[in-house]
């Protein structure tokens, strides 16, 4: 399966900006209901197209997006908690028994092998806990391994976390990952070759929209680079002006479906992704 996810799991940076233009945090729960809009009018009734939604101010838009039959993940990390904490305590089995049936666990671990031995063990011992939580619940789990804003990144950086968490036993069904130098695709594809061949494969990120069809060109070299997840490129020159009341509803929609068209057109192109 190959997906094209629409992410608005943001929390604190669209908190911060609805306090800074003055509208009422409540708004927040409204844009990202509209997102899902945006999100489906894409689709277009297609498979493969998804959303990724915090419970939060997001929690209505979940609901929007099962009824709709979206893939949905939600994020499960305390935003910039380092070490690596889970939102809504250590009790994971409590949080995911209010979750919503179907929900993919999300969980954003920010880590470098040069962070310092209370984050790196920190870490590990969360994501021990988090997989052992997610297998007695019978959830999926979408691990976000991000590397790059720690320190500087090489083919094996990634590649060498990866590695590392599967000999801690965490197998997660999807891993999303930033685009990869040189051949750091095949080095990460590799590792899930030979340690977990029920893995769905890896996302990558649409970081912004001008830069995407290398990113595209660049994750070709592996087939199990599945899909795309694209976030603040796709909303955020919407959301401000918005919250402002500066654009209505219908604007800020087709303003996002304009930019998700535009990352899912480079990814389905005609011969983008050979190896498939």
């Amino acid at each position: 399966m190959s997906l094209r996810i629409l992410s608005i799991d943001h929390r604190v940076p669209l908190i911060e900006l609805a306090d800074k233009t003055g509208a009422p945090r409540e708004r927040l729960s409204h844009f990202k209901k509209l997102v899902v809009d945006a999100a489906l009018e894409v689709a277009q009734g297609r498979n493969g197209f998804g959303v990724f939604l915090d419970g939060g101010y997001g929690a209505p838009a979940i609901a929007k997006a099962q009824d709709a039959r979206l893939f949905i993940a939600r994020p499960i990390d305390a935003p910039h908690a380092l070490p690596l904490q889970f939102e809504g305590g250590d009790d994971l089995a409590s949080t995911f028994a209010d979750w919503p049936a179907g929900v993919t666990v999300k969980c954003a671990v920010y880590l470098h092998p040069q962070d310092s031995r209370d984050i790196l063990t920190g870490a590990d011992r969360a994501l021990a806990q988090l997989h052992a939580a997610c297998e007695q619940a019978g959830l999926r789990l979408l691990l976000e391994v991000l590397a790059s804003p720690h320190g500087p990144v090489d083919e094996r950086t990634v590649a060498g976390l990866i590695a590392h968490f599967y000999g801690l036993g965490v197998k997660p069904h999807w891993w999303l990952i930033e685009d990869q130098p040189g051949d750091g695709w095949t080095r990460c594809g590799d590792l899930v070759r030979a340690h977990d061949s029920a893995c769905e494969g890896f996302l990558t990120i649409a970081r912004t929209i001008d830069s995407f069809p290398a990113v595209v060109a660049s994750s070709r070299r592996e087939p199990l680079v599945k899909g795309f997840c694209a976030g603040r490129s796709m909303f955020g020159a919407t959301l401000e002006p918005w919250l402002k009341g500066a654009i209505d509803d219908q604007t800020g929609v087709a303003a996002m479906v304009a930019n998700f068209a535009t990352v899912v057109a480079a990814w389905d192109a005609p011969g983008a992704h050979p190896s498939r």
